[in-house]
C-alpha cells in the first residue's frame, strides 16, 4: 500500500511486471523442454552407437553343422468387438543364428493400433536380422519411439522371445507386455515383466531379459492383454495345465 498509493502509473507497472514474469517463465519452460529433447536425442545416438558396435562385432556363426531342436509355431489374432482389424501384430523369423518370436500390442484398437504395432515389429526384425543383439535392438526402438511418441501419443508393447535352437536356451524381453506361459506336461510357469511399453521406458535404460532353458515337448504361449491380463489369468493357467494336446495350432 505504501508503494501503490504513491505510484502514479501503478496499473501499467503491474502489467509490465506480469508481462516480463510470463516471458521469463516461458523461456524457462522452453529451456527445460530443450534440455529434455537434448537428453533424449543423446540417448538415441548412444543407442545407435551401441547398435553399430554390436553389428560390427557380431561373430560369424561357427555352428552351421550343429543340430538344431525341432519346433513349430502357431499364430492367431482376433479383432476387438466392433473392429475389423486387430491392433495386435505377431511374427517370427530366424536371424543371427536364433529363432525370434515377436508380439506387439498397439495402443487402442483398430487400424491405428495395428499400424503402430506393425511398425514396432518391422523395426525390430530389421535390427535382429542384421545381427543386432536383442537387448540393444529394443533399447534403440524405445529411444526412437520416445521421440516419436510426443506427436503420435502411441506406445506399443513389445514381447520378444529369442531362442538358441542349438543350445536350447531362451530369453524373454518384455516392454509393457502381458505374461508369458511355459507349459510342460501338467505344469505351467508364468513369466512377467515390469518395464513400461516401448517409448515410455527411460531412454538408455536396460530391461533385463528373463532367461530359461527350453526342454523338448515344451509349449511357450505368448499373449496380449486382449486374451488375459496379469490380474485375470487363472482360468488360462488352468486351461493350459489341463490341456493334453500336442498340436500348437489346435491350442491357438
Amino acid at each position: 500500500l505504501h508503494f501503490s498509493s504513491r505510484c502514479i502509473h501503478f496499473p501499467q507497472l503491474v502489467s509490465a511486471i506480469n508481462t516480463e514474469v510470463s516471458a521469463h517463465l516461458l523461456r524457462r519452460q522452453y529451456r527445460r523442454r530443450l534440455e529434455a529433447e537434448r537428453q533424449r536425442t543423446r540417448g538415441q545416438y548412444a543407442q545407435l552407437s551401441e547398435m553399430v558396435v554390436h553389428a560390427l562385432a557380431a561373430p560369424v556363426s561357427e555352428q552351421k553343422n550343429a543340430k538344431e531342436r525341432l519346433y513349430d509355431v502357431a499364430l492367431g489374432s482376433e479383432p476387438k468387438e466392433g473392429q475389423r482389424l486387430c491392433g495386435d501384430s505377431v511374427t517370427y523369423f530366424k536371424g543371427g543364428g536364433r529363432l525370434h518370436l515377436l508380439l506387439s500390442d498397439g495402443m487402442g484398437s483398430g487400424r491405428e493400433a495395428q499400424r503402430e504395432s506393425k511398425l514396432a515389429l518391422r523395426l525390430i526384425e530389421q535390427f535382429l536380422t542384421a545381427g543386432i543383439e536383442p537387448g540393444c535392438a529394443l533399447r534403440t526402438l524405445n529411444a526412437a519411439l520416445n521421440l516419436r511418441g510426443d506427436e503420435s501419443g502411441s506406445f506399443p508393447t513389445v514381447d520378444l522371445l529369442s531362442v538358441d535352437l542349438t543350445a536350447g536356451e531362451a530369453e524373454l524381453i518384455k516392454y509393457g507386455a502381458a505374461p508369458t506361459y511355459i507349459k510342460r506336461g501338467g505344469t505351467v510357469r508364468r513369466l512377467t515383466g515390469s518395464a513400461l511399453p516401448a517409448g515410455l521406458q527411460e531412454s538408455g535404460s536396460a530391461v533385463p531379459p528373463i532367461a530359461f532353458p527350453l526342454e523338448d515337448n515344451t509349449f511357450v504361449l505368448m499373449v496380449s492383454d486382449g486374451v488375459a491380463d496379469s490380474a485375470d489369468d487363472k482360468w488360462l493357467q488352468d486351461l493350459l495345465a489341463g490341456w493334453q494336446g500336442e498340436d500348437p495350432h489346435v491350442l491357438v
